[in-house]
């Protein structure tokens, strides 16, 4: 995560926003993390409200911003956003068509009616090109960590195991990700009622393609 660039991430948010010149916009993240990205959008964004299902790890996004713990399959809010987003392809931890479905469909029921949902996704091909790298271990901030990382093909899924030393004490965390087909994605935003404004080549404005590494999907309602 050291070698991600959020602050140029966060440009390229603020960059979505002004291309559908959506003007003092109600923003909510989901899947917020750490709040690497609020760290920079907070003083940008005067209306923003943070989420993640985590309570440990949501703690350390901004004191200034709201900070709401929930799944992004069941958003508990009433509220209206103009924009909601995830980065960082947090959607991917959606395993399974049906998970996907139930959380666009819980956007478009708190999007307003010219609003927008953007989320970039990991395709095929970055994982393959990135299986090796992601195989590594060392010592970064007082923590040892291995990271072990497989694909599979036929089941398409991408495994990180992560085992951390922290204090002498170890943790094993495991993460699965769906790596759907490109062509899904559209299959998937169609059933939840919604539709594809534009897809990019992520931290661009080029056209996307099943051959990109990461796409990013800009969706608005029918």
């Amino acid at each position: 995560m050291k070698d991600i660039d959020y602050s140029s991430w966060a440009d390229y948010i603020i960059d979505l926003i002004d291309l559908y010149q959506i003007k003092n916009p109600k923003v909510l993240e989901v899947g917020a993390g750490l709040g690497q990205i609020s760290s920079f959008l907070k003083e940008k964004i005067p209306s923003y409200i943070v989420s993640d299902v985590s309570v440990e790890m949501i703690k350390f996004c901004p004191d200034k911003l709201s900070r709401v713990t929930c799944d992004m399959t069941s958003l508990p809010f009433k509220k209206e956003f103009d924009i909601i987003f995830s980065i960082f392809d947090s959607v991917n931890y959606l395993t399974t068509p049906d998970l996907f479905v139930d959380f666009l469909s819980e956007c478009k029921r708190i999007l307003v009616e010219d609003g927008i949902v953007t989320f970039d996704v990991s395709l095929e091909k970055n994982s393959i090109k990135n299986i090796k790298r992601l195989n590594r271990k060392g010592k970064y901030g007082g923590v040892y960590y291995n990271q072990k990382s497989t694909y599979d093909k036929k089941s398409r899924l991408h495994k990180n195991i992560l085992e951390l030393e922290i204090d002498e004490v170890k943790f094993i965390e495991t993460h699965e990700q769906m790596i759907y087909e490109f062509e899904e994605y559209f299959i998937i935003v169609e059933d939840a009622g919604l539709r594809v404004i534009d897809c990019f080549d992520c931290f661009s404005f080029d056209d996307a393609s099943r051959k990109s590494e990461r796409v990013q999907f800009v969706l608005g309602k029918l």
